[in-house]
């Protein structure tokens, strides 16, 4: 499996003499929509399924377990992966759920082809039989794999949950961009360090994962391998070094010339500094919000998905700048200005904040409901209507501390801790506690730099 030295020469020959690919995007007619809100999640629309698998028993089992479903849901069914082509020829898809082995066109060509004929719709895979190579080589076509077989339960809760980010994105050329994205840029120096370890002779995986876990594209990515293809129910209890190290040196070798698992900017609208910014102060917010988590004595899965959620909850600014490059250009020139608000600049220019941009995108690639909560709500934490201690609560007072103290290009100092949502859900005493152990750890970051 192991990608060959000469190929990993010729990427780094190619980053030292080519600049970054340039890529015209055009511009969206942007408008918001209201969300709704049902419990500590997001309500639905009825949502249209296609299901494919070549087992006719199986496609029956589906119909009779989904028929309870049929108020929110309508399905369709297609025994191949020619015949699913022919109903998303005539029926408007949101998603599809595939078998990966049929005979003829397999699931991982039909989701390729999928992907490049509807960008817009969800891909599922859904296999008990799906090989690593197989898994590596539809990364971009699949945002997650199901085990085969699937308890219902677990279908009907991937489904939903799926299903529900759409009113996070309400504009459906946005949406479609952000369905079909492979890839969250990578800093340019992260990407060229990872590079050059695996060229490296004394390569260790401890550095590698040292250097994914510095890197908010390279943390997605193998968080999504993980949760969606060789570990689907510990996703929720992995950081991105855990996630790097699992997946082991020769996947990320097997994984880096694709151009689909990790990326480089296709514009320089964010200079190295200002992508360096973010995933310092993200890092620092990741910190923070697991040690809030620890001082509450939850368990410890809510505790690393604080750590994931504070470290992904700005992931969105780096999607911004490549789907709204004009609106950025603007919005970045606003920023200099002494009474800039960031979150209402960017509701301003373009129609959403990378709160739900990141939320989107981290949620279509199977990180946990917690997680997407509180990248989703972090300035907003009323909104989620929790009414308990989630990684939320941890990363909000986290991201508004930071904000205050290492506030620079992309801070909002203005920000301030929602204290009447902490009071209604009878966390307000444990506030002192929490802003104090964010001055401590902010200190240690302070110190380091």
């Amino acid at each position: 499996m192991a990608r060959s030295p000469s190929k990993l020469r010729r990427e780094r020959a190619r980053r030292s003499q080519s600049p970054f690919l340039l890529l015209s995007l055009a511009l969206i007619k942007k408008h918001h929509s209201k969300i709704q809100y049902k419990g500590s999640w997001l309500m639905c629309d009825k949502v249209r399924i296609l299901f494919v698998d070549d087992e006719p028993n199986i496609l029956s089992g589906l119909q009779r377990m989904l028929r309870v479903n049929r108020d929110i849901w309508t399905v369709y069914f297609a025994t191949g992966g020619q015949e699913a082509l022919n109903v998303l020829a005539e029926t408007p898809v949101d998603i599809v759920v595939s078998d990966m082995r049929m005979p003829g066109m397999n699931g991982m060509e039909l989701l390729k082809e999928v992907s490049e004929r509807y960008p817009d719709v969800i891909r599922f895979a859904l296999s008990g039989q799906a090989s690593k190579d197989m898994v590596l080589d539809s990364i971009g076509a699949v945002h997650q794999y199901l085990a085969k077989p699937c308890d219902v339960d677990v279908l009907k809760n991937a489904i939903s949950q799926i299903s529900s980010l759409r009113h996070l994105v309400s504009d459906k050329a946005l949406r479609s961009r952000l369905t079909s994205r492979q890839a969250v840029p990578s800093i340019p120096a992260m990407y060229d360090r990872l590079l050059d370890e695996l060229l490296s002779p004394e390569v260790t995986i401890d550095n590698i994962a040292e250097i994914v876990s510095h890197d908010l594209g390279m943390s997605a990515r193998v968080l999504q391998l993980v949760s969606s293809a060789f570990m689907a129910e510990a996703v929720y209890t992995l950081q991105p070094a855990e996630a790097t190290v699992f997946l082991g040196a020769d996947v990320i070798r097997e994984i880096l010339p694709s151009g689909r698992a990790f990326s480089l900017p296709v514009k320089n609208l964010l200079t190295p500094s200002e992508m360096s910014e973010i995933i310092q102060h993200s890092l620092a917010v990741a910190n923070c919000a697991k040690a809030i988590a620890v001082c509450e004595n939850v368990d410890k899965d809510t505790v690393k998905q604080a750590y994931v959620a504070g470290l992904f909850h700005d992931i969105g600014k780096q999607i911004l700048p490549e789907e709204f490059p004009n609106e950025w250009t603007a919005w970045r020139e606003l920023s200099t200005c002494e009474d800039f608000k960031a979150l209402e600049m960017e509701q301003k220019h373009f129609g959403l904040t990378h709160a739900e941009v990141g939320a989107y995108l981290m949620g279509l690639w199977g990180l946990s409901d917690p997680v997407i909560e509180a990248i989703a709500f972090h300035h907003n934490p009323a909104g989620s209507k929790a009414g308990e201690f989630t990684p939320l609560l941890a990363v909000h007072v986290a991201d508004t501390m930071a904000n205050k103290i290492l506030s620079g290009t992309f801070g909002d100092s203005a920000m301030e801790i929602d204290e009447a949502y902490l009071e209604e859900v009878h966390l307000g005493k444990r506030l002192e506690t929490w802003v104090e152990t964010c001055r401590e750890s902010l200190n240690k970051e302070t110190a380091n730099v």
